[in-house]
């Protein structure tokens, strides 16, 4: 292949993924690295893309033509049509969830492999802010299919032991540090984290935002417990002692999407999104750790739907 040729598909791979809405206002350089290792495949009816049983999930697909039934757990998820992306959470998870997919006619895709989108990734915090993003808004999308819980896990009672006051710093660090999310974030960006949060303390009954207010910051709660409920009640569920709620609306850069209120006396370190983006920004294994993370409890919540609600995933 000539190099007008090369750079000819170089360009219609950047038009292909800047289509994607999680890539719509990234910089064009960073576009051209991403597209740099993709690689057009084509796919007869029938044939499988992938599948967990065979061999780990390392390829992530854009669709560009034809459809991609995705099956979890044996049954059908969902269909994916052009401009869809298949198996992009599993891959970026290290999923061990149970997924295939299946070209349902003729399909080509844009393929790129885990391994190169994460040394991309690691390079170009535009692409990497794109794409903590989209899988922060997929995670707001499935958990509004999955009633009453949101896909959260029951609340534990906490022990006996007296909470941290988090007065200095040292002690903040080492609070933060026992979220799973950061437990492997160098103490620099732990410091960084710690120090731009604040210590704040509120009364029972007391209201931390409603559904619908801008999401700007997220909460990891020191004491106490915070109820979350939507305003029709169709889903209640509740956060107490290190639990982190609103980073994903946060990171989404979306409206809240249920309301918050305290039970009983809390205390919480608030955090902005700007200050979670410095934060990752200046560090790049974290933030690979944070989209890891997200990815990991997207890829729980679509085992879940599928479990739950099969052939009514839609848009997920």
């Amino acid at each position: 292949m000539s190099r007008a040729e090369d750079s000819a598909h170089t360009i219609e791979r950047m038009l292909a993924i800047k289509a994607l809405p999680l890539f719509s206002d990234v910089h064009p350089d960073e576009l051209a690295i991403v597209a740099e290792h993709a690689q057009v495949r084509r796919f007869r009816r029938g044939e499988t893309l992938f599948s967990s049983t065979e061999t780990p999930l390392t390829s992530i697909h854009l669709v560009l033509e034809g459809r991609v039934a995705e099956h979890r757990g044996g049954r059908l998820f969902r269909m994916h049509g052009p401009q869809q992306v298949v198996g992009g959470i599993d891959a970026l998870a290290l999923a061990d969830a149970d997924v295939a997919a299946v070209a349902e006619e003729e399909t080509s895709t844009l393929v790129i492999e885990r391994a190169d989108l994460r040394d991309v990734l690691e390079d170009n915090f535009g692409v990497l802010s794109a794409t903590l993003q989209a899988v922060a808004a997929a995670n707001l999308r499935m958990r509004r299919h999955l009633v009453p819980s949101a896909g959260f896990a029951e609340h534990a009672d906490e022990g006996p032991d007296d909470p941290p006051l988090l007065q200095d710093l040292g002690a903040r660090i080492a609070f933060v540090r026992g979220h799973p999310w950061l437990r492997h974030a160098s103490i620099r960006t732990l410091g960084q984290i710690a120090r731009d949060a604040d210590l704040v303390v509120l009364p029972d009954r007391e209201r931390l935002w409603a559904e619908g207010d801008p999401a700007d910051h997220a909460v990891l709660i020191v004491r106490g417990v915070v109820v979350c409920a939507t305003a029709d009640d169709r889903q209640r569920f509740e956060g107490g002692r290190g639990a982190i709620l609103g980073l994903e609306e946060a990171l989404a850069m979306s409206a809240r999407w249920c309301g918050a209120v305290t039970r009983g006396p809390v205390s919480l370190l608030r955090i902005t999104r700007a200050a979670v983006l410095d934060a990752l920004e200046d560090d790049p294994d974290t933030a690979l750790g944070t989209l890891a993370a997200l990815a990991s409890v997207a890829s729980q919540l679509r085992d879940h739907i599928a479990r739950d609600t099969v052939g009514e995933a839609g848009q997920l």
